[in-house]
């Protein structure tokens, strides 16, 4: 009986699935772009290396203009030094926004003056230049981003792990806002996407389009960067929200509400990844239950292991005793 309950269940589901895939009705609006200039972030940057940077990504936006994009995606930490500084690059990244009519989110460095910390951060620019909101990475990684007991650990500063504790940001931030015709945005960086939550609950409060910005590039060519970015096509079914992933050497795409892979660049490889997008605003029951449903069906489960066994053993405990047998 189990194993026909389970595959009776699992063929719902795929039929279900199928059927949902079938039936959802697209209607991308405008296009969005995922910009990956496979720069490694991991070196000296002086001022040969912010010239590059600016120059290479004000580059990519005016080519994803040309294929009409209206918002493109940095990988995180990709914008040189402190965008909240009115310096040179800041002026001619905002120049190239201006000129292209894009908004655009970067990767970059926030710093904080009442905590006097860095903030792991991804900007909203306006194509008038402003920053209109930052999104702050809520999970750090640890011995990364920040070293857990620092004080009882003394040891660790000979193995050169990260002088600086980062900031982590809060869990109620407000949504980033792109305007008329973007909508609102819910924001992961690097591996929040790998924790359902953080984008489910910016979908609750009324993302209509999801973003991941990453650098994978300490992952090299193995298996784990194509791991990292299968994530995205999870996050995109579970919210039905298109998403745009832009990672500094790869893997950059764009997934639809379905999982569908609408465009990809390859690792190591500069790349303007494009495809029409939607601001959407259904509910899945994922976003709308979280997690308890995952433990209605633990519980299902369960139950269906477990019934025929105790059921078993109550008709065992109730049957007649058997007949004593007697010898001649």
């Amino acid at each position: 009986m189990f194993p026909i309950t389970v595959t009776a269940l699992l063929l719902a589901i795929l039929i279900y699935g199928f059927a949902a895939i079938q039936t959802e009705h697209l209607a991308p609006t405008f296009t969005a772009a995922a910009l990956q200039a496979d720069i490694n972030q991991n070196v000296d940057q002086n001022a040969a290396y912010h010239a590059r940077v600016v120059q290479t990504f004000n580059a990519q936006s005016r080519d994803a203009a040309a294929r009409g994009a209206k918002l493109v995606v940095w990988p995180e930490t990709a914008y040189p030094g402190f965008i909240q500084n009115f310096d040179a690059d800041r002026m001619q990244v905002t120049a190239a926004l201006h000129r292209n009519g894009q908004t655009a989110l970067i990767g970059g460095v926030e710093y904080d003056w009442t905590q006097r910390k860095n903030a792991n951060s991804l900007f909203l620019i306006t194509p008038a230049g402003t920053v209109t909101g930052s999104y702050q990475k809520q999970h750090l990684v640890p011995f990364g981003e920040f070293v857990p007991a620092r004080n009882s650990l003394p040891f660790l500063e000979a193995l050169h792990v990260t002088n600086f504790d980062m900031k982590a940001g809060g869990n109620t931030q407000a949504l980033l806002d792109g305007g008329p015709g973007i909508g609102k945005i819910g924001a992961a960086i690097c591996f929040e996407s790998s924790y359902p939550r953080f984008l489910r609950e910016q979908v609750r409060l009324g993302a209509g389009l999801l973003v991941i910005s990453t650098d994978d590039t300490w992952f090299g060519r193995t298996a784990a960067a194509r791991q990292h970015s299968a994530i995205a096509a999870i996050r995109a079914a579970e919210t039905d929200r298109y998403l745009v992933r832009s990672a500094a050497t790869g893997v950059s795409q764009i997934v639809s509400p379905t999982g569908q892979v609408l465009a990809e660049a390859d690792l190591f490889k500069p790349a303007v990844v494009a495809a029409p997008v939607q601001s959407r605003t259904t509910v899945t029951p994922y976003v709308r239950y979280g997690d308890w449903f995952i433990g209605f069906c633990v519980l299902v489960l369960a139950g269906i292991v477990l019934f025929p066994a105790l059921n078993g053993r109550a008709s065992k405990s109730n049957s007649p005793p058997a007949r004593a047998q007697t010898e001649c």
